[in-house]
């Protein structure tokens, strides 16, 4: 329990940071042509209209990227190994996306991709983690499966076994001989 905690704000943290860092280095990349005051909300406004489409790809990459490390880290440190724990994370991280689509202005196509960012990229991040129990060493395949498929193939052989006759077979099942 207390590691299904620390997954899960561990995975709040990392991905927080890494959509902070990629969204600072988009800045770097594709700088907007009007200056930021974070002390004025008009400011910022003003600063989120002038973002390129560029720019808004690499924020909704950050919160992809963000989403699937958190998901990885989650994958490593949680004991519990279904998709709860993910599905908590990101659906905080979508909360905030909700109060970030109130307070500023987004374009549309930014608003809705966005929803589709965080709970699907933090579970994919969890499942792709070895030792999350979704991941198995043999391909996927679950010894089950593997048992089953081999006794599906035997019960072939067996089955087919006495269908293949050979001419002298069927003279001699006909109450005659072939010499």
């Amino acid at each position: 329990m207390v590691r299904n905690i620390l997954a899960a704000i561990l995975g709040l943290i990392v991905g927080w940071v890494v959509f902070t860092a990629i969204q600072t280095i988009g800045t770097l990349v594709f700088p907007p042509p009007v200056a930021l005051d974070t002390n004025n909300l008009d400011s910022i406004k003003a600063y989120m209209e002038s973002l390129s489409p560029a720019m808004y790809g690499v924020v909704l990459a950050g919160y992809a990227i963000g989403s699937f490390a958190a998901g990885l880290l989650i994958g490593k440190i949680a004991e519990s190994k279904g998709n709860l724990i993910p599905i908590i994370v990101g659906g905080l991280f979508t909360i905030g996306w909700i109060l970030n689509l109130i307070m500023l202005p987004h374009p549309i196509w930014v608003a809705v991709l966005g929803f589709f960012m965080y709970i699907p990229f933090t579970i994919l991040g969890k499942n792709l983690t070895a030792g999350s129990g979704t991941v198995a060493a043999d391909a996927g395949l679950s010894s089950d499966v593997a048992a089953a498929e081999a006794g599906i193939g035997g019960d072939l052989e067996e089955a087919g076994s006495g269908l293949s006759m050979d001419a002298s077979d069927v003279s001699d099942s006909e109450g005659g001989s072939n010499s």
